[in-house]
């Protein structure tokens, strides 16, 4: 759905304002989070986005990621039932080194891809951008993840990781 555009003295209406503010669902992480010793993904904390049935979203991810690289880091998205999510990635692939080993790959909602972790304290973006296209039913789209490899040093997502979804129709 295209944007609207205003002239002075134009006042828009009801349902112009709220499908361009009220459509915009945000979520952000207040605090960091870990997983120690584990390959078993688990719900992030923030990361999760109310959709609606019948509806089509454009998804805008960032996440801050640091960890063993031995470790590494592994995602999925869960989404409502019948609900498509293809995503574009960018980030450092599972044998990177600092600023080697870029990566840009295509997902879908249930793949789990592996993304290279530094250290910790040396954090990686992992930056998505998807569509999500819901059919019948409403739920959340939600984030969860995980070590690839167990390690006792932990995986972490960083404060002020977000997601936006931005419905279009």
């Amino acid at each position: 759905m295209a944007k609207p555009i205003f002239v002075t003295n134009d006042v828009p209406t009801a349902t112009q304002v709220n499908e361009f503010f009220v459509n915009i669902n945000f979520a952000y992480k207040t605090a960091t989070e870990s997983v120690t010793s584990s390959t078993t993904l688990q719900a992030d904390d923030h990361l999760t986005v109310p959709v609606l049935a019948n509806s089509i979203y454009k998804v805008e991810c960032m996440l801050k990621v640091d960890g063993a690289a031995a470790a590494e880091f592994k995602c999925q998205w869960t989404g409502p039932a019948s609900a498509t999510f293809d995503w574009a990635v960018s980030t450092l692939d599972n044998a990177a080194t600092l600023f080697t080993g870029d990566q840009a790959a295509m997902f879908g909602l249930s793949d789990i891809p592996t993304f290279g972790t530094i250290a910790t304290g040396t954090f990686t973006a992992v930056q998505i951008l998807g569509l999500l296209v819901t059919a019948g039913s409403a739920g959340n789209l939600a984030l969860t993840w995980a070590q690839s490899v167990s390690n006792a040093t932990a995986t972490r997502v960083l404060q002020n990781s977000f997601m936006q979804l931005t419905r279009m129709s």
